[in-house]
């Protein structure tokens, strides 16, 4: 009789594990966007990291909002939102978990590339960077020539596929070509 009990239990195990993993995929289901949302994108190459990119976190300085942070999207590198009004923004952090540990990247307020302003709805690239440990046990994000912004709205493409986002996106890169 308990060969039966642990294979219902092993079973068990395994369907609530499959539910659990199903409701993780990386399928958007996002409000549409308003008249007046920005898309905001980048990427950081963490090839020398310690952990891959799982979230970037944004903080709206101006003007003063209840909820100053934002978690975008990230896929391959890449990271997008697209809920941005006019306000002034600086990527404030970044990170991810790896090795049975969370990274928390902080980046100071007076790194001028990852601040940024919108004045009018539109697409907004911050560039491309990658991760880099200096001497110091610290690290540094230097600019990347690649990916482009065009490589980027590629690489995300997939994740807003059917989104009031897809055809904005489609637009600008028939723009950059």
């Amino acid at each position: 009789m308990r060969p039966r009990i642990r294979s219902f239990h092993f079973l068990l195990c395994a369907a609530a594990l499959a539910v659990l993993l199903s409701a993780c995929s990386t399928n958007i289901v996002p409000k549409p966007m308003e008249a007046d949302d920005s898309i905001v994108l980048g990427y950081i190459d963490m090839a020398d990291a310690p952990t891959y990119l799982h979230w970037v976190e944004v903080r709206q300085y101006a003007p003063p909002t209840k909820e100053p942070k934002t978690y975008t999207y990230t896929a391959d590198g890449a990271f997008f939102e697209w809920y941005f009004k006019p306000g002034t923004y600086a990527v404030s952090s970044f990170g991810g978990q790896g090795f049975g540990a969370r990274y928390i990247f902080s980046i100071p307020r007076q790194m001028d590339s990852m601040r940024f302003k919108i004045k009018k709805p539109g697409i907004y690239f911050l560039g491309s960077y990658k991760y880099a440990s200096n001497k110091s046990g610290e690290f540094e994000l230097d600019k990347l020539k690649n990916p482009t912004e065009a490589e980027v709205i590629k690489k995300i493409m997939v994740y807003v596929k059917g989104t009031s986002v897809e055809p904005k996106l489609q637009a600008r890169l028939k723009e950059l070509q």
